[in-house]
């Protein structure tokens, strides 16, 4: 029961993540010899962010393209910019 928990676990983080991580950010198509481990800080970073601003019924790409295309309101909605 054990290795079921664990492999049930694994394809978690697969699934949830690392899937989610290379279908927005297709990570990976990016191949770095430097620079990995800040590459995947930053796009662990957007993910977050974009989770964060992800409204009920709204896509990730639907926030990240929006983010993309209006970035001004990506910072009013962190707080960088006045309203």
């Amino acid at each position: 029961m054990e290795i079921l928990r664990w492999i049930r676990d694994h394809w978690q983080v697969e699934n949830c993540l690392h899937w989610v991580k290379d279908r927005y950010l297709e990570e990976d198509r990016h191949y770095l010899k430097r620079g990995r481990q800040v590459f995947a800080k930053l796009s662990n970073m957007a993910l977050s962010l974009a989770k964060l601003m992800q409204q009920s019924g709204e896509a990730l790409v639907e926030v990240a393209e929006n983010a993309h295309y209006a970035p001004k309101k990506v910072l009013q909605k962190m707080g960088f910019c006045p309203m």
